[in-house]
């Protein structure tokens, strides 16, 4: 936005941040007046005050812990959650990209960003708040066990003998062996033309910014069991999408945490509740020992040894030096995934722009609920026999010689060309080049970005407000035309089954790609 058009609009004022003192006073003035009045007096949307509600008991606590001063108002307990924030993105993504960090190293990065914050004097790391900050995010078992690890380091080829040694000693089969791992989304982001564009990829007068989540998949060796992706929003959610979760009517496992990132309360509570009762139904449908291995990288939030056990069914690490080579999920799954997603979204921005509604209009009414429908689509797509080849560096090879030489990704459904020729038929984007696309496609996994942020970026990720919300567009089409009959006739369906729970989800998904049809018909009119 001009700077011209920020003076037509005075209203429109720059959102106050409150420390956590501020918001434990306001609060206490919302028990004696109603929150319509406190939302004019202190023009803080309902919805945040709604928010801080739910989270009373945190914030008394961090103002107990971080007291003001009135030298320094900005050392409170919102900006130190920051502070802690970033550190532990910075030692996140140290630690993937194969660092080991002595304790003297984060606790001189925690003082850098306490200076980069501009935070005040008065913190010092000290060993007491370093404590505190490791158990907070399960640093001391971390730690533990990367020291593990890295006392005996194999190789690839060593890990793959290591690994078939194991299946074979407890007689384990492919649909016995797991593996999860997480990827960025960011659901609105548009590609840019070309790599060398300058300008946001954004459209002109839409952010992208915080419309992030994060998606873990995990799966079988061979495919049969996919479990229902792990979707991680920035907040909880109300309205239609709360009544499904807690009907536990969603194809998703939906969790909420402060910036969208997997943490090990989410994993750990996942592994409990969805994954081991699912894996304890797959294999006694199928009259097998109930025991399995999940592989997972060496990511914090998945350290957590002691708690993810059930019985015989057991987490696995892969050695943090050949995860990006051997990991199943990055050897094309997650990528084919992110190519069934991005074909969806680019459809639907086409379904729009044929029917008169520009791309910011469009995406403005993208919410949580549509990208749920879209990546599940999208992770349905993904076929058993891509799952299976991207087993291929570990599993072993008698598993590959039934039937199964001719596999093969490129056989996948949807391909890159096919891509780039759906966003060439966007206003503005007729001369995209493949690359970019390319670059576009991929860019958000995590399994391919261990890159190191600078202060200044982590400081830029912590910045992001989380109340601010573009509000939701009505998108109005054209009845007149026979395709969109049949998209709404779907869409009516689908809301009416969505309430009235009476067919099988197979015939779910056939109304969903009934109505993906038609608008591929009327995209190609």
């Amino acid at each position: 936005m001009s700077n011209e058009e920020v003076d037509k609009n005075p209203e429109r004022k720059k959102r106050e941040r409150f420390n956590v003192l501020e918001k434990c006073n306001i609060l206490h003035e919302l028990e004696k007046s109603g929150a319509a009045v406190i939302s004019k007096k202190y023009s803080i949307p309902r919805r945040t005050l709604r928010r801080w509600v739910a989270q009373k008991k945190k914030l008394i606590e961090q103002d107990r812990t971080y007291k003001l001063t009135s030298k320094d108002k900005r050392v409170n307990g919102a900006v130190m959650y920051d502070l802690e924030e970033a550190l532990y993105i910075w030692f996140d993504r140290n630690v993937k990209a194969g660092a080991f960090l002595p304790s003297p190293l984060i606790t001189a990065k925690a003082r850098e960003l306490h200076s980069e914050f501009g935070m005040m004097k008065n913190f010092v790391a000290s060993e007491r708040w370093f404590y505190r900050w490791k158990k907070k995010y399960n640093i001391q078992q971390y730690i533990r066990c990367i020291e593990t690890m890295l006392a005996d380091v194999p190789s690839a080829n060593t890990f793959k003998i290591d690994f078939q040694n194991i299946m074979d000693k407890e007689e384990l089969l492919p649909c016995q062996i797991f593996d999860a791992d997480e990827t960025d989304l960011n659901f609105k982001q548009m590609p840019k033309r070309t790599l060398v564009e300058e300008s946001s990829s954004a459209p002109s007068g839409f952010k992208v910014n915080k419309d992030r989540v994060t998606i873990m998949l995990c799966s079988n060796a061979d495919g049969s069991l996919k479990m229902p992706l792990i979707i991680i929003g920035k907040s909880a959610e109300s309205g239609a999408i709360n009544k499904q979760i807690k009907s536990n009517n969603l194809p998703v496992y939906y969790a909420s945490q402060k910036r969208a990132w997997m943490n090990a309360e989410i994993f750990t509570k996942w592994f409990k509740d969805d994954f081991v009762k699912r894996v304890k139904q797959f294999l006694t449908e199928k009259e097998l020992p109930v025991k399995a291995k999940l592989l997972l990288d060496n990511a914090s939030c998945h350290l957590l040894t002691n708690e993810l056990i059930d019985g015989d069914i057991r987490v696995m690490y892969l050695p943090a030096n050949i995860t990006s080579t051997v990991q199943p999920m990055n050897q094309g799954i997650i990528e084919t995934f992110k190519k069934y997603y991005r074909s969806l979204f680019l459809i639907a921005i086409l379904y729009a722009q044929k029917n008169g509604i520009d791309i910011v209009s469009f995406l403005k009414s993208v919410d949580i609920e549509i990208v749920i429908d879209w990546v599940s689509h999208a992770w349905n797509n993904v076929k058993d026999d891509t799952i299976f080849k991207c087993w291929k560096q570990i599993l072993p090879d008698r598993f590959y010689t039934i039937n199964r030489n001719s596999i093969s990704i490129s056989n996948e459904a949807i391909t890159d060309e096919q891509i780039l020729r759906t966003v060439r038929q966007i206003n503005d984007y007729a001369l995209a080049d493949n690359e970019a696309i390319q670059k576009w496609i991929t860019h958000d996994s995590r399994s391919h970005d261990v890159s190191i942020p600078t202060n200044a970026e982590l400081v830029n990720m912590m910045s992001v407000d989380n109340d601010a919300e573009e509000p939701n567009v009505i998108v109005e089409l054209n009845e007149n035309v026979h395709p969109n009959d049949a998209v709404a006739a779907a869409n009516t369906l689908l809301s009416f089954f969505e309430k009235n729970p009476a067919l099988p989800e197979s015939i779910i998904w056939s109304i969903k790609e009934a109505r993906l049809a038609a608008m591929k018909i009327y995209i190609s009119k």
